[in-house]
């Protein structure tokens, strides 16, 4: 999977993270990595200063960083680097792994113990036990959808998406008829 920082960027602003960033907004990653062994594609976070190799990181092209506020920044890794500054680089980049990178547990999977009426699924989809995904639904890809989950009506689930357990979203038509009818 293919990952534009720019999407890592509007997720960050959607869940209301306060950060800055500086760099190269067409930087694309595939991977994580530790600050160790950092490679190349890949998101690393930095806890803080002295943890932070100017060296290693100089040599390294197409990286996301997520750092604390206390690291300064050369101005000419910006032509090839991208990075997140932030008060809490842990917290931020363990939320972007958790909504870019789901477990391998969570991929490609289909519980035999749930329902899906839905022909339009998309690639590296988990879905978990006992879930009802109706006709009219669309998941797109790389979506994880935990277990006792309903979905019914004309949903469009997005890639990247995680639902968790117990959430149901849409509405059966039979629910409409009732509520016109007040009898909910």
């Amino acid at each position: 999977m293919v990952i534009n920082i720019k999407n890592i960027l509007k997720y960050l602003e959607n869940s209301k993270f306060k950060f800055n960033f500086i760099g190269n907004l067409n930087i694309n990653i595939s991977r994580y990595s530790s600050i160790n062994s950092i490679k190349e594609g890949s998101i690393s976070w930095v806890k803080n200063k002295d943890y932070y190799n100017e060296i290693a990181i100089s040599q390294l092209k197409n990286i996301l960083l997520v750092i604390n506020s206390d690291i300064d920044i050369k101005s000419d890794f910006l032509i090839d680097k991208g990075f997140i500054i932030c008060d809490n680089p842990k917290e931020i980049f363990f939320s972007i792994l958790n909504n870019f990178f789901p477990p391998e547990q969570y991929r490609s999977y289909i519980s035999s113990s749930s329902v899906i009426l839905s022909e339009n699924i998309g690639t590296n989809v988990y879905i978990g036990h006992n879930c009802f995904i109706g006709k009219d639904v669309s998941i797109g890809n790389d979506v994880v959808i935990k277990n006792n989950v309903s979905i019914e009506g004309k949903v469009i689930i997005g890639n990247n998406t995680i639902i968790h357990s117990g959430v149901v979203i849409g509405l059966m038509d039979t629910d409409i008829t009732k509520m016109k009818k007040g009898k909910i």
